[in-house]
């Protein structure tokens, strides 16, 4: 029986499988550097092109409006409303949905700097390790972790939805402005 579970593209209990993740600039798309990282500033700079109080609730509000409404299960980034990234994922019945829900989200956002990216991910058991035995026996040898994002927990499984993304060594290290240029 798991085959046709795994011919289906359902994910099963604890298992791991590559994953779409949402990555969106709140950057005005072409909108070039940031205000505070110009070399002779050190504090943020008021700009329409990189500076968007209110932006990741803008989003989230889109989100929320649409029919039918999407769900992000897992959200982070890091400088999210001036240089960064506002990261989220979809939680869906397979990888096929989650995947169109995913396009359906990015689609929403026009004007502003949006792709999608494979992640590692896995459901795990919300006890002491478990991130740890995920990382040991997913995440091959060669690559290094980037970035991890944590979820909520799913209602009917009561798992936490994680990703990881990694980098290879002999990759161009990802400067927080220029990971939005992969559109």
């Amino acid at each position: 029986m798991p085959a046709l579970a795994e011919a289906a593209g359902v994910r099963m209990q604890g298992e791991t499988m590559p994953h779409m993740q949402g990555r969106v600039s709140l950057k005005t798309a072409g909108g070039g550097s940031l205000g505070a990282a110009a070399a002779d500033e050190d504090v943020i700079q008021e700009s329409p092109l990189n500076v968007r109080p209110g932006g990741v609730a803008a989003i989230l509000q889109k989100f929320a409006d649409a029919e039918p409404p999407i769900s992000v299960c897992i959200a982070g980034g890091r400088g999210l409303e001036t240089t960064g990234e506002f990261v989220f994922a979809i939680r869906a019945a397979n990888e096929q949905e989650e995947e169109r829900e995913l396009d359906r989200a990015l689609a929403l956002l026009e004007g502003l700097e949006v792709y999608k990216n494979t992640v590692y991910h896995g459901d795990l058991k919300d006890d002491a390790g478990e991130l740890l035995r995920f990382i040991r026996e997913t995440i091959p040898k060669e690559e290094l972790v980037d970035e991890i994002f944590v979820g909520t927990p799913d209602p009917k499984t009561n798992l936490v939805l994680v990703q990881v993304t990694t980098l290879r060594v002999g990759d161009p290290i990802p400067a927080p402005e220029s990971r939005a240029t992969g559109i």
